[in-house]
């Protein structure tokens, strides 16, 4: 029979509080499977750029082809306008011109006066620039490669995909959950990158920055190796600081020494 006075008797509320021995660690289990997506700002960036490409390839071929061209005729038709016009004045200095040759001046004349000022000739490096910059830069390389990534991306995203049994399934092909020897999480931080190791050595990064979802996987899987330093969304766990105890023997020189009250009356000068 059990004493009632007895302390060491656990009460019914202690033991309804006390946790669960089977929970573990009590660790959060992630909510598996978990599928990757491509981040809403690589669709939003790929797409500008693929606008911003073909608007300046446009502008390019524009210059190269009509811009420059009229440029370098006006500037010629200015040329030999003016040229005429000094001949013929020059000519009427000492003799009567003729008819043809006033007429010539006179169309001469208009032809310069449809500038406002002087053309300018374009500069030698134009065409090379609209051309190459422009043209074959933005046009030929740059426009395909971001319409390519929005093609791209969603069905390399469609591969990622971590399961109940802890298979990770990548681009690269499936790996078993005992096929993943450990996960490098020293660009986490940095990089929003974290990189699985494979039993065989092979390194697969998983990028957050690309795929919405990459950080609940790679939380997952970083949990399941370092549980005390990873959350499930793969933030880390601030850790304790330690303190390293101070030695009983570091003590100031005289510390602890209590003086003689009875020495010190003793050798006092009367």
């Amino acid at each position: 029979m059990t004493d009632p006075n007895d302390s060491t008797s656990p009460e019914p509320a202690q033991i309804a509080d006390a946790p669960d021995a089977g929970d573990g660690q009590g660790l959060e289990r992630p909510q598996l499977p978990i599928a990757a997506s491509v981040q809403p700002r690589q669709i939003f960036w790929n797409v500008i750029y693929t606008v911003l490409c073909s608007g300046l390839a446009l502008w390019g071929a524009w210059d190269y082809f009509v811009t420059i061209p009229e440029r370098e005729a006006n500037f010629a038709r200015f040329v030999e306008a003016k040229e005429t016009m000094e001949v013929l004045a020059l000519a009427a200095e000492s003799r009567t011109l003729t008819g043809e040759e006033t007429e010539a001046f006179l169309a001469a004349e208009a032809v310069t006066q449809e500038f406002a000022e002087p053309p300018v000739p374009p500069a030698a490096y134009d065409r090379a620039v609209q051309l190459w910059l422009y043209m074959v830069g933005c046009g030929v390389l740059g426009t395909p490669f971001f319409v390519w990534n929005l093609i791209v991306l969603p069905r390399t995203a469609a591969k990622w995909r971590l399961d109940e049994d802890g298979s990770l399934s990548t681009p690269e092909g499936r790996l078993a959950a005992d096929e993943i020897a450990e996960i490098d999480m020293n660009r986490w931080m940095a990089k929003s990158i974290a990189t699985v190791v494979s039993t065989d050595g092979r390194r697969i990064a998983l990028d957050d920055y690309k795929f919405r979802n990459m950080d609940r996987i790679i939380g997952a899987i970083a949990q399941r190796f370092e549980p005390d330093k990873w959350t499930l969304e793969a933030k880390q766990i601030p850790q304790p600081e330690v303190v390293a105890d101070a030695p009983a023997d570091d003590l100031s020189e005289g510390e602890g020494v209590q003086p003689d009250s009875e020495g010190a009356e003793a050798e006092r000068p009367t």
